[in-house]
């Protein structure tokens, strides 16, 4: 499905909403050495944005090399890998979005992932650019802000993570509708098959 969303579009979202929500709503932005917060509200945020945050996991990869990835680092939990990423909203509630992760696999797409997951994974194409499908859906369509998504970006369906309203956002584009509810379905599917699982005693 095609979308009409500009640059002056996204510009004037931003610009209005900002300032939309009641007083008790409205946050203030704090910028320091220990802590990055916005103004932002949910009243800043559509359903099917593709917003850019901070995502920090447990480092899980024993090939990280400490000395020269700087997206290494360690906690008082134990190492931890944090890089900006983008994320797709789902839905939206007062001050906590709940999104999906998109990644790229070290550009490899879904090439080397397991058959065993790949239901668990749908390719995202740029809205009118040729795109290669690896994954077992049709892909989903994003129309970007600035520049296009990478050619091997995937959305992680059973990779949910809460993201603050108030967080360090940027934006990187908006799903299609069509694409907003295929991904929807698509969660939906995998979810209800997961909680499906018997009660184990």
């Amino acid at each position: 499905m095609a979308s009409n969303m500009s640059m002056t579009a996204w510009r004037n979202r931003l610009a209005t909403s900002s300032h939309a929500g009641s007083t008790a709503s409205a946050r203030r932005p704090t910028y320091n050495q220990v802590c990055r917060a916005s103004n932002l509200t949910r009243k800043n945020f559509w359903k099917g944005d593709v917003i850019a945050v901070p995502f920090h996991t447990p480092c899980t990869d024993p090939q990280v090399d400490p000395e020269t990835d700087v997206a290494w680092s360690m906690s008082m939990q134990g190492p931890v890998y944090s890089k900006r990423r983008m994320v797709v909203i789902l839905w939206i509630h007062e001050r906590d979005m709940f999104c999906l992760p998109l990644f790229t696999s070290n550009k490899s797409s879904l090439r080397n992932k397991s058959e065993r997951i790949k239901h668990e994974y749908v390719s995202v194409a740029n809205q009118g650019k040729p795109h290669v499908n690896q994954g077992h859906y049709p892909p989903v369509e994003v129309v970007a802000m600035k520049k296009p998504l990478h050619e091997d970006s995937i959305i992680h369906l059973a990779g949910g993570v809460r993201v603050g309203c108030n967080e360090d956002i940027t934006w990187a584009g908006r799903m299609t509708k069509d694409g907003y509810t295929a991904v929807l379905k698509l969660w939906q599917d995998l979810s209800e098959h997961a909680q499906a699982e018997p009660w184990r005693t």
